[in-house]
């Protein structure tokens, strides 16, 4: 069993900071939507590390084969059509190595497979559960260590 918790905690207004006790992320909306505009929104964040999943991956399988990737560059689209159509998110993959097409198919393919890809293909579950009092271990940004 692999279990990953991430602290999210309102800050002011509508931003938040999500931390695993080492590393934090800003969450807030756009001025437009009532928030400060400054960090990515939610979707945003989820889009970027759908983007950033697939990089990472593509860029550990060109290492272990000993193919030369160069710059992976992984542009994430959301459209959501409204109504009751299903939304569709759509990577444009820009990969600067010398590879030949038989090897940026699969990476193409390995992109695919990254954990927040497979994550999101499901089957998922998702579950809310209310509980008292702050979590004692939470820490702010601000506390923690600097680089």
């Amino acid at each position: 069993m692999d279990e990953r918790v991430i602290d999210v905690r309102l800050i002011e207004g509508l931003r938040a900071q999500g931390t695993d006790g080492r590393h934090a992320v800003i969450f807030d909306e756009p001025l437009a939507a009532g928030g400060s505009d400054q960090g990515l929104t939610p979707v945003q964040v989820f889009l970027a590390s759908l983007g950033a999943c697939a990089a990472i991956t593509m860029r550990l399988y060109a290492q272990r084969k000993g193919w030369d990737l160069g710059d992976a560059q992984v542009k994430v689209h959301l459209v959501r059509p409204g109504g009751n159509a299903t939304p569709r998110i759509t990577q444009e993959i820009t990969l600067s190595g010398a590879l030949d097409a038989e090897q940026r198919q699969r990476l193409l393919e390995i992109a695919g497979r990254c954990p927040v890809h497979r994550l999101v293909d499901g089957p998922l579950e998702t579950e809310e559960r209310l509980v008292q009092g702050p979590s004692p271990e939470v820490r702010h940004a601000r506390d923690l260590p600097q680089p």
